[in-house]
C-alpha cells in the first residue's frame, strides 16, 4: 500500500437544497475515486455564504448515516459514517462580499469578517485570524471595473496566505488572464468544487480540489493544513475537470432564473 494522501476541496458549500448527509456521501465517493488504491484523509474547506455562525449548514437532526464530531480545534468537525471507514474532515470558513463586488474567501476561520469593506480589508482581516484569503474565480466577476480592482489588489499583496481560487463550474475554454498575472508574484491557485445552490450540484462535492503526497496530523489538520499552504515549496497537485461550455451556459441562465425568481417572491 502506498504512502497516505490527503485530498481538500477547497471550496465547499452545503446549500440549503443538499441532504447534508448526501453531500457527504458524495464528497467521500469523488475523492475515493481520487485516491484509487491509496489511503486518504478527506478535507471540505466550507464557505458559509450568510451566516456568521461556522458549520451552520450542517443540520444533523436527521441524521441516520453520519454523525458529526467535535475536534480539537474550533475551526474543525469530523463527519463519520456508520457502518464502515469513511470519515471526512469539514473545516470551517466563509464567503464575504467585497465593496467592490468581488469574493473573498476566508477559510480555516472562526469569525466571519463583514461584507461590503475593501478587499484588501477582508483578505487582511482574514489572514490576520489565521486564516487563509481565496480570491475564487466566478463568471464575469473577474471582468471590466472588478478586474481591475482584482489586478490591483494583487500587484499589492505580498503574503503567501492569499491566493486566487479556481473551480469545477468555470468552462474548459476559459482561462483567466489573472491567473497568469498572478503566479509571477508567487500568488498560487486553490481549486475547489463550487457547486451552485441545486439539488444536482450535490454530486460535485469533492469533484474537483487538489492533493499533498502525504497525510497530516488530525488533531491539528486544519492549522497544519493552513501551514503547508503558507509554504510556497509545498506542491500541490490540482484534480478534476472543468466545466463544458455548453454546460456552463445552462448553469447561466439557470442562476439568473432562480435570482429573478427570488427577487419577484420579495
Amino acid at each position: 500500500m502506498s504512502e497516505a494522501i490527503t485530498i481538500v476541496d477547497a471550496h465547499a458549500h452545503l446549500h440549503a437544497c443538499f441532504a447534508p448527509e448526501d453531500a457527504l456521501d458524495a464528497a467521500w465517493d469523488n475523492f475515493a475515486a481520487v485516491a484509487a488504491d491509496r489511503n486518504f484523509t478527506g478535507v471540505l474547506m466550507l464557505a458559509e455564504p450568510v451566516t456568521g455562525e461556522p458549520f451552520a449548514a450542517l443540520r444533523t437532526e436527521s441524521w441516520t448515516r453520519w454523525t458529526l464530531e467535535s475536534g480539537s480545534e474550533p475551526v474543525a468537525r469530523c463527519a463519520r459514517r456508520v457502518g464502515d471507514n469513511a470519515k471526512l474532515w469539514l473545516a470551517s470558513g466563509f464567503q464575504v462580499v467585497t465593496l467592490e463586488g468581488l469574493e473573498v474567501l476566508c477559510l480555516g476561520c472562526e469569525r466571519r469578517p463583514e461584507d461590503r469593506l475593501p478587499i484588501a480589508e477582508i483578505a487582511r482581516q482574514a489572514r490576520e485570524s489565521g486564516a487563509l484569503a481565496v480570491v475564487p474565480w466566478g463568471a464575469g466577476k473577474w471582468l471590466g471595473r472588478r478586474g481591475a480592482v482584482l489586478s490591483h489588489f494583487l500587484e499589492s499583496v505580498d503574503d503567501p496566505g492569499v491566493f486566487l481560487g479556481d473551480n469545477g463550474g468555470r468552462p474548459d475554454v476559459w482561462r483567466p488572464r489573472h491567473f497568469a498575472k498572478a503566479a509571477p508574484r508567487g500568488i498560487r491557485v486553490l481549486p475547489g468544487s463550487d457547486p451552485l445552490p441545486f439539488a444536482s450540484e450535490v454530486n460535485r462535492l469533492g469533484g474537483h480540489g487538489f492533493i499533498f503526497p502525504r497525510a497530516l496530523p488530525e488533531d491539528r489538520i486544519v492549522a497544519e493544513l493552513i501551514a503547508r499552504l503558507l509554504d510556497p515549496g509545498t506542491h500541490l497537485e490540482a484534480f478534476g475537470s472543468t466545466e463544458t461550455l455548453l454546460r456552463f451556459v445552462g448553469n447561466q441562465i439557470a442562476m439568473q432564473w432562480q435570482m429573478r425568481a427570488r427577487r419577484g417572491s420579495n
